[in-house]
């Protein structure tokens, strides 16, 4: 699913030409100098997504959904699932859009069910979004999620995204608090006409604790899952998802989780006392039965 940025014109295209040709001419020291001072290397200096892991979100911020009512964000994070938290503005030329699409795919390969198992949240964080823009994009993707089931895929269907996909649009004084609360970093770029901001997504707890953050564009469908699991402390997903949240722990240096060894030790542990326990109890049926059989033989004589 892929959207153009209908704010932009035509001639950004010609302004980059004649910057080019320009620069072509222009000796190299000075070439040099105009690269180090870019306005757009200048907009995304400093901006990144902080990883805090523990923090609470603030529920009482009030937003409007996809079809123009008010919310609380409490009102979605209320207790019962984990929430999947992405922002985006709708605008954005490439960015966001990649962000969503690693997002689609993830909530399609989770093998969790959204609105039952997790929600998800798609904040923009431009206030001259409105609702109408929300509402096209969720009809958007519930066309593309109808496509990919008839190609196979086994994503959610138009009532369980209608149930657990919320988008979201507000104004600046309530979008900034959320962003910056959950590390997320955005700035607008007058030279550019554009947001600058990071990569990834964030996932609240039940109770809106930040239990992990997610870097990049892609999210790999085990980690996500996992994740998920994790924050809904082992109530979504399965028995096996708990074993493996036992012998694995998230690296984000990796983005994913990894074994870890301290954890594999005390399950090797485990292991090995519950064999050793069945050992010593058959040795000690056989003992008893010989012992038995002892006692047994001087009668039959």
């Amino acid at each position: 699913m892929r959207y153009a940025n209908t704010r932009s014109g035509n001639g950004r295209s010609l302004f980059i030409t004649a910057v080019l040709c320009m620069a072509s001419s222009l000796p190299a020291t000075l070439l040099v100098a105009q690269i180090v001072d870019d306005p757009v290397l200048r907009s995304v200096e400093g901006i990144e997504i902080s990883d805090r892991a523990g923090e609470k979100a603030p529920l009482d911020l009030v937003f409007r959904d996809q079809n123009g009512h008010q919310v609380r964000l409490g009102e979605i994070v209320d207790g019962s699932k984990p929430v999947v938290i992405n922002f985006v503005y709708f605008a954005c030329p490439m960015l966001c859009n990649l962000v969503f699409e690693g997002v689609v795919d993830s909530v399609e390969k989770s093998g969790l069910t959204l609105s039952e198992d997790f929600d998800v949240i798609t904040m923009s964080i431009d206030p001259r979004d409105g609702f109408g823009d929300a509402h096209k994009r969720k009809k958007l993707l519930i066309g593309e999620y109808e496509e990919r089931r008839e190609l196979g895929g086994d994503g959610p269907s138009g009532e369980e995204i209608a149930r657990g996909w919320h988008f979201l649009t507000g104004k600046e004084a309530q979008i900034r608090p959320f962003a910056e609360a959950l590390g997320f970093e955005y700035r607008w770029n007058d030279f550019r006409g554009e947001y600058a901001h990071g990569a990834g997504i964030f996932l609240l707890t039940p109770e809106g604790t930040i239990a992990r953050t997610l870097f990049g564009i892609a999210y790999e469908p085990q980690t996500f899952r996992l994740s998920l699991v994790e924050a809904a402390d082992g109530k979504v997903g399965n028995a096996l998802d708990r074993v493996l949240l036992l012998c694995f722990y998230y690296d984000p240096t990796l983005a994913q989780y990894g074994p870890a060894a301290r954890n594999l030790m005390k399950l090797g542990g485990v292991v090995f006392v519950v064999i050793l326990l069945i050992f010593l109890f058959r040795m000690r049926r056989q003992d008893r039965m010989r012992a038995q059989a002892v006692t047994v033989e001087p009668d039959n004589q």
